[in-house]
């Protein structure tokens, strides 16, 4: 059950469970096709994604582990209206989560896939609601021996400086798992800037001294 493509496909069928329910729901809104979501995005289709999941801001932002489900019914009692918007990010999350699970511990094929997957439903999502979500987001790519290694920053909206804390997960993590619990603090006027550490999935290299 380890096995590259067992392991991949068993974890890919959970993420695409998800994805079958945010499909029509995407579609109602006039939302960007799915699978637009699962490759990297240009500007033009996350503005496009930003403007149909904005008003459900929240089912993002404030979600942890704990409150996910409670958050998302809340929010469809409280704004029947935007339900579809509400579903989308909620089912887009889960997804995003059982496609890293998928890629988990990393570097063979099939996980690889998942874990890019992964990521692109991340990156579109935080990118799409980061105006609503009163921040703006960076992706910053280094190349470093070779390789291609990204840090995505958030930084409260403005031209002004801001203390900014460098986060790294541990290993076999990824950025999706630290940023995404750390959005509800997105006010507190503080830049986060989240990478993984060296050795993990993308980045061959280990972590030197």
């Amino acid at each position: 059950s380890f096995d590259d493509r067992a392991w991949a496909d068993y974890w890919r069928r959970l993420a695409v469970e998800h994805l079958d329910i945010a499909a029509p729901a995407l579609e109602r809104l006039g939302g960007p096709g799915l699978g637009e979501l699962l490759v990297p995005a240009d500007d033009g289709l996350i503005a496009q994604l930003g403007a149909v999941l904005a008003p459900a801001v929240d089912v993002f932002a404030e979600r942890t582990p704990e409150t996910a489900g409670q958050l998302v019914t809340s929010f469809i009692a409280d704004n029947p209206g935007h339900a579809d918007a509400a579903i989308v990010i909620d089912e887009l999350v889960k997804a995003m989560t059982y496609l890293f699970a998928a890629s988990w511990p990393g570097w063979t094929p099939n996980r690889l896939q998942a874990y890019a997957e992964s990521q692109c439903l991340f990156e579109v999502l935080i990118r799409a609601l980061a105006p609503a979500m009163g921040i703006d987001v960076e992706v910053i790519t280094l190349h470093v021996e070779g390789e291609t290694i990204k840090a995505y920053a958030a930084f409260p909206s403005g031209s002004e400086p801001a203390a900014t804390v460098l986060i790294t997960n541990g290993l076999e993590g990824a950025i999706q798992e630290v940023a995404i619990p750390i959005l509800k603090y997105r006010h507190n006027g503080l830049g986060v800037v989240t990478m993984e550490m060296p050795g993990t999935y993308a980045y061959r290299n280990p972590l030197s001294l």
